[in-house]
C-alpha cells in the first residue's frame, strides 16, 4: 500500500469517526411535574387537617398562573395551615407561629359580596391582594405569650407573613375566631378610611378571652409594621365565645358591625360602642354577614340549636330593625357554620356533613326561602365532609372549605346535568374510599374516576373532572346489587360520550357494568355480567365491542347487537385477572392482552371469525410469578406489562418477544408494586421516549405512592418536592396520546388519617400557563417575595428557552424568630407552584459530550479502534 493510499484511507476513517461521534442529540422530551391536587397532603400540612376560613379576591377558572388570587387557613391542634391560590394551584406557605392554628382570613371587603358602604376594598400588587389579616390561637406558648391559649394575628403585606399581636395577651385575649378589615393599613400607602371614622389600618376580630370564659372584640389601629396595636373594648356577659363579625357603614356614615356567638348572643356596633342582646336563646349563631348598611340595613346568621337542627335569622330592616328567625325551618337538621350575600336577594349558607343551602328570593319583600342541595352531583361531598368556611369573588363563582382539607368550588355549572342549582365540585379530591382504582382522561377538560364505595359519604365512587373540578356523576346502578355497596374497579371511555364502568358488590361475588350515553350512567338489566366474582378492568375497542376481565379468570365480550356482558372463557385455574388491553384489534394473532396474579398472562387470537385467549409463558420472568396488574400499547407493536416486584415487561413487535422482568426500577431501596402504566411517547433512546409506570413501595393497602418515569431508555423512580405524606399509593394512571405534560394518577388516601380523601395527582405542564400571555412551555412563574422591607408579589415571564430546573424548583423558606410574639415573620420565596412537584431521576447516567449522546460517543470511539487496527495491519503488509 502506498503512502497516498494510506492517507486516503486514515483520513475516510477520520471522517467517518467524526460524522458518528459528534451526531447532535435527538430531540429530548419535556415531560411535566406531578401535584397532589389536595395540598393539605404535604407534608408541610396536616393530611386531616380542617380548613376554616378563605377569602378568595379573583377566580376566574381557566387554570393558568395570576387567573385567581385566593387564600385558604386552618389546622388542627398545633399544626396550622396557610394556603394560597394563584389561579392554577393551591401553595402551602409556612405559617411564622410554627404552633398556630388559623380560623380566619380577611382582605376587606369581599368582591363577590354587596356593598355595605364606604368600606376599604382589597389593595393589590400585580394583580394580588397584599394587605390582609390571619387570626386563630396556639395551645403552645410562643413570644410574649405564656398563657394556655395565645391569640395569632398574622398580617400580610403582599409578601411576608408577619405575627402581630401586641397588646391581645395584656387584653387577656385568647382564640381569635374572626377577622375583619374595615380600613387599608398604612403599610400600603392608602389614605386608610374617610369621613367621619378616619383611621388607619383599623381591623377588627373577634373570639373569646384565655380561660375560654367569654366573648371578646378587638380592634387594631395603625401601622402593623409600625407601632399599631390591638386593645379589646368589648367583653360579653353573654356568650363564652364571638364566632364571627362582620362590619358595615351605618346611616349617619359611622362604623356599624355584628358579632354574632353562643348562648344566642349578638353584639352590634353603633353610636361607637357595642351593646349585645339574646334574640335566641338556645341558639349558637357560628357566622354572621350584612347585606346592606345605612339606612336599609340588613344582615343574616346562621348557626344551630340545641338538637343539632340548622338556624337562619334575618335582620331587618334599617337602624330600628331587628333580629328574626328561625327563618326557613326544616331547611336542615344539620350545624350551618358559615353564610354569604352574593346580592340582597341571593345567598348560600354552608354546614355539616357538606350541608349547602341556597336562596335567591332573601330580602324584606321576598319569602326568604332557603332550598337545600340535595344531590351528589350538587354537593360534592357528603355527609363525611363539614365544610366550615365560604367566600365568593363574583356571584358565579363560589368556594368553600372544609374538613379533611376538602376545598370545593362553582363556576356558575351545572355538571352536565339537568340540575335546579349551579354544581359543587372538588377542586381537590373529594372522595373517602378505601381507594379510587381507575381513571381515564377523554381531554384536559374531560376525565373520569372511579373507586371503591364511600362509606363516609355513603355514596359510589364515580367522579368526573370538567376541566375546572371533580364532582359527583349520577349512578342508576344495575338492579342486582339490590342498593347496596359497590366497587368500580375499571373505567373506559369511546370519546366523551359513551363508556363503560365495571366492577362488584362489596364482597365481589356479584358483578355489574354501567353505561355512560353523555347523559347519565345506568345500569340495564339486559347488559349485566353473570358470575360469581367481580369485574376488575374493561376495554372499550368501540362503542359498540369490548371486553372485560373477572376476578375468577373470567373473560367477558360485549357487543352492541347482543347487548350483553357475555362470558366467553375462563382462565385455567381461575387467576384473579387485573388488566386487559386489545392492542391489535381483528389481528389472527397478538389481537390483546390480558394479564393476572400469579404471573398470568393470555393472550387473543382470533381464527375463522372465532376469539380465543391463550395463555403464555414470558421467558423474560425467568420463571418467576409475579402479580401482573397491568398492560398497555401505545400502538399494535410497543407494549408494557406491569406488576408486583418492581416487574416492567416491554415488547416492541406486538408481543412476539418480551424483555426486561423484575427489580426494573432505579432509585428505589427495594422493588415496588406497580399497579398501572402509560406511555404517551414511545421513541426509544434516552430522553426520547415519555411514560409512567404507578403504585406503591409494596403490595398491601399501607403502601406509599410510587412514580416511576420512562424516558425511553430506563424507568426511574420521581419524587415529589415538598413530599407528600406517608400512605397515598397510587392504582392508576391515564393521560393523552402525545402529550408528555397532561394526565391523571388516582389512590388511596394518607396512612394515619380516619377517613382522608383520597389521592389525586395531575401531571402539570413544566411551565404552568400564565393568565394573559398564552398556555405554551416557557410561559413564565409567580413568585411571592419580600425585598429590603418593601414586599411584592410579581409575575414573570419567561423565555421558550428556560431550563426546567429554574422553571420547576420549588422552594419555601422560613425565618422565624421568637424574642417577640410581634416580630415572627415567615417569608415565603417561591415559584409559580409552592407544592407542585419536581422529578428527580434517580438514576446514574453516563456523561456525555455536551451536545452530544454518549450512545454516538462510544460509537465514534469503537470505530476508532477499528480504525487504529486496520492501519496498523495496512503497515505490516506494507513491511511484509
Amino acid at each position: 500500500m502506498t503512502w497516498n493510499r494510506r492517507l486516503i484511507l486514515t483520513a475516510t476513517i477520520v471522517l467517518i469517526v467524526v460524522s458518528i461521534s459528534v451526531l447532535p442529540a435527538s430531540s429530548t422530551t419535556d415531560f411535566g411535574r406531578w401535584r397532589d391536587i389536595t395540598p393539605t397532603q404535604y407534608i408541610a400540612a396536616d393530611p386531616s387537617g380542617t380548613l376554616r376560613g378563605i377569602y378568595v379576591y379573583t377566580s376566574s377558572g381557566s387554570a393558568s398562573i395570576g387567573s385567581g388570587d385566593g387564600w385558604i387557613v386552618g389546622g388542627d391542634n398545633t399544626t396550622g395551615i396557610i394556603s394560597h391560590y394563584d389561579g392554577f394551584s393551591w401553595q402551602i406557605l409556612a405559617p411564622p407561629v410554627p404552633t398556630g392554628v388559623y380560623n380566619a382570613v380577611n382582605f376587606c371587603l369581599t368582591p363577590g359580596a354587596p356593598n355595605v358602604g364606604s368600606l376599604c376594598t382589597p389593595y393589590t400588587q400585580n394583580g394580588y391582594v397584599a394587605d390582609g389579616w390571619l387570626v386563630g390561637s396556639s395551645t403552645a406558648a410562643f413570644g410574649t405569650c405564656v398563657t394556655p391559649v395565645c391569640p395569632v394575628a398574622t398580617y400580610w403585606n403582599g409578601g411576608t407573613l408577619t405575627e402581630k399581636d401586641d397588646g391581645l395577651s395584656a387584653n387577656l385575649a385568647g382564640n381569635l375566631t374572626s377577622v375583619f378589615m374595615v380600613c387599608n393599613s398604612p403599610e400600603t400607602g392608602q389614605t386608610g378610611c374617610s369621613g367621619p371614622f378616619q383611621s388607619q389600618g383599623l381591623t377588627y376580630a373577634a373570639g373569646q378571652n384565655q380561660a375560654g370564659t367569654f366573648g371578646i372584640i378587638c380592634d387594631f389601629n395603625g401601622d402593623p409594621l409600625a407601632g399599631g396595636s390591638w386593645v379589646c373594648p368589648f367583653t360579653s356577659t353573654h356568650a363564652t365565645k364571638f364566632n364571627s363579625i362582620y362590619m358595615y357603614v351605618d346611616q349617619v356614615g359611622n362604623i356599624g358591625g355584628f358579632a354574632v356567638g353562643d348562648a344566642g348572643t349578638i353584639a352590634q356596633l353603633s353610636s361607637g360602642g357595642w351593646t349585645e342582646s339574646e334574640p335566641a336563646v338556645g341558639v349558637t349563631f357560628r357566622s354572621v354577614f350584612v347585606a346592606q348598611g345605612g339606612n336599609d340595613l340588613e344582615a343574616w346568621a346562621v348557626g344551630d340549636a340545641l338538637g343539632g337542627s340548622g338556624q337562619i335569622w334575618h335582620f331587618c330592616c334599617g337602624p330600628a330593625g331587628s333580629w328574626n328567625g328561625p327563618i326557613s325551618p326544616g331547611a336542615t337538621t344539620h350545624n350551618l357554620e358559615s353564610v354569604f350575600l352574593t346580592s340582597t336577594t341571593e345567598g348560600w349558607a354552608f354546614g355539616t356533613d357538606s350541608v349547602i343551602l341556597w336562596s335567591n328570593t332573601l330580602g324584606p319583600n321576598n319569602n326568604n326561602q332557603w332550598l337545600a342541595l340535595t344531590t351528589p352531583s350538587q354537593t360534592a361531598t357528603g355527609p363525611g365532609i363539614n365544610l366550615f368556611g365560604s367566600s365568593f369573588p363574583n356571584s358565579g363563582a363560589g368556594w368553600s372549605v372544609g374538613s379533611q382539607g376538602v376545598i370545593l368550588d362553582t363556576q356558575d355549572s351545572n355538571c352536565g346535568n339537568a340540575v335546579q342549582f349551579p354544581c359543587w365540585g372538588g377542586n381537590t379530591a373529594i372522595t373517602q374510599a378505601a381507594n379510587l382504582t381507575s381513571v381515564f382522561e377523554v381531554s384536559q377538560d374531560d376525565a373520569w374516576a372511579g373507586g371503591w364505595w364511600d362509606y363516609a359519604n355513603k355514596l359510589p365512587s364515580l367522579i368526573h373532572w370538567d376541566g375546572v373540578k371533580w364532582h359527583r356523576a349520577q349512578i342508576a346502578a344495575p338492579p342486582q346489587l339490590g342498593g347496596r355497596p359497590f366497587n368500580i374497579t375499571s373505567v373506559f371511555l369511546d370519546g366523551g360520550s359513551d363508556g363503560w364502568a365495571v366492577g362488584g358488590n362489596a364482597t365481589g361475588n356479584v358483578p355489574f357494568a354501567i353505561h355512560w350515553d353523555g347523559n347519565s350512567w345506568t345500569g340495564a338489566t339486559a347488559s349485566q355480567p353473570v358470575c360469581a366474582c367481580a369485574l376488575t378492568s374493561v376495554y372499550m375497542i368501540s362503542s359498540s365491542e369490548g371486553w372485560a376481565v373477572g376476578s375468577g379468570g373470567q373473560f367477558f365480550h360485549y357487543t352492541d347487537s347482543t347487548n350483553q356482558w357475555g362470558l366467553t372463557q375462563l382462565a385455567t385455574g381461575g387467576p384473579k385477572l387485573n388488566g386487559v388491553f386489545i392492542s391489535n384489534n381483528g389481528a389472527n394473532q397478538y389481537a390483546g392482552w390480558a394479564v393476572g396474579n400469579g404471573g398470568t398472562v393470555y393472550y387473543l387470537s382470533n381464527s375463522g371469525g372465532t376469539a380465543l385467549w391463550n395463555p403464555i409463558t414470558i421467558p423474560a420472568l425467568l420463571g418467576t410469578t409475579p402479580n401482573l396488574y397491568g398492560v398497555y400499547f401505545s400502538d399494535s407493536d410497543h407494549g408494557w406489562i406491569v406488576g408486583a416486584g418492581g416487574t416492567i415487561l416491554t415488547t416492541t413487535n406486538g408481543g412476539q418477544g418480551w424483555s426486561g422482568g423484575q427489580n426494573q426500577v432505579i432509585g428505589l431501596a427495594s422493588p415496588p408494586t406497580l399497579r398501572s402504566v402509560y406511555v404517551d411517547k414511545q421513541d426509544v433512546g434516552s430522553n426520547n421516549g415519555d411514560g409512567w409506570a404507578v403504585g406503591g413501595t409494596n403490595e398491601t393497602g399501607t403502601a406509599d405512592a410510587v412514580f416511576v418515569h420512562w424516558d425511553g431508555s430506563i424507568w426511574s423512580a420521581t419524587t415529589i418536592s415538598p413530599p407528600i405524606a406517608p400512605g397515598l399509593a397510587l392504582y392508576s394512571v391515564y393521560g393523552q396520546p402525545g402529550n408528555t405534560q397532561d394526565g391523571w394518577a388516582v389512590g388511596a388516601g394518607p396512612k394515619y388519617v380516619t377517613t382522608p380523601l383520597d389521592g389525586v395527582f395531575h401531571l402539570d405542564p413544566l411551565n404552568p400557563p400564565v393568565s394573559g400571555s398564552g398556555s405554551g412551555s416557557g410561559a413564565g412563574t409567580t413568585t411571592i417575595v419580600s425585598t429590603s422591607g418593601s414586599s411584592t408579589i410579581t409575575t414573570t415571564s419567561t423565555s421558550a428557552t428556560t431550563t426546567s430546573t429554574s422553571t420547576s424548583t420549588s422552594v419555601i423558606t422560613e425565618s422565624t424568630t421568637s424574642t417577640s410574639s410581634s416580630v415572627s415573620t415567615s417569608t415565603i420565596t417561591s415559584t409559580s407552584t409552592e407544592t407542585s412537584t419536581y422529578i428527580s431521576s434517580n438514576t446514574t447516567q453516563i456523561p456525555a459530550i455536551p451536545g452530544y449522546p454518549w450512545e454516538s460517543v462510544l460509537a465514534g470511539i469503537i470505530v476508532g479502534l477499528v480504525a487504529v487496527g486496520i492501519i496498523r495491519r495496512a503497515k505490516r503488509s506494507d513491511y511484509a
